[in-house]
C-alpha cells in the first residue's frame, strides 16, 4: 500500500467493524505505536524476528483471548 501503511490500514478497518482483532508485525516497534493504543484498539504488536511456532502462539492466544 503505497500511501497507506498497516497502522493507517487497521484504522480505516476497524472504523468499519470496530470488533476486528488486528495483529502488527514490525521490526521497528519503537516508532509504531504505544502500549496505551494497543489495549484501546484491539491492536497487537509483535515485533520482529520471532519464530514460526511464537506467531502461531501470538495468533491463537489474540484470538482465544483478545
Amino acid at each position: 500500500l503505497p500511501q497507506l501503511d498497516g497502522r493507517g490500514l487497521s484504522r480505516r478497518l476497524q472504523e468499519i467493524d470496530p470488533g476486528l482483532k488486528v495483529l502488527l508485525i514490525s521490526g521497528h516497534t519503537d516508532e509504531l505505536l504505544n502500549l496505551q493504543e494497543l489495549d484501546v484498539r484491539n491492536l497487537r504488536l509483535l515485533s520482529k524476528p520471532f519464530s514460526p511456532s511464537r506467531l502461531v502462539q501470538e495468533v491463537r492466544s489474540f484470538l482465544d483471548h483478545g
